[in-house]
């Protein structure tokens, strides 16, 4: 899926989801995990499922994969 072919409204939940795991306290944030973070979102969006369900598959594989070591 690039991010030219998204509809308005897929692009909305992108972009909810994406911003709602990176500004998390949790998310390590940097270029590289920004970029693998929005290619995580855009792998599930493109399975078109449910919102709740998604927002929490992507959070829970953004936080395995992101969280900061403490």
């Amino acid at each position: 899926m690039l991010l030219r072919d998204l509809d308005p409204a897929t692009a909305r939940r992108v972009l909810q989801i994406y911003d709602g795991i990176a500004q998390a306290p949790w998310f390590n944030r940097n270029r590289a995990t920004e970029w693998e973070l929005l290619k995580l979102v855009l792998r599930h969006v493109a399975r078109d499922q449910e919102e709740d369900y998604l927002r929490k598959l992507c959070t829970r594989e953004a936080f395995e994969r992101f969280c900061r070591s403490a």
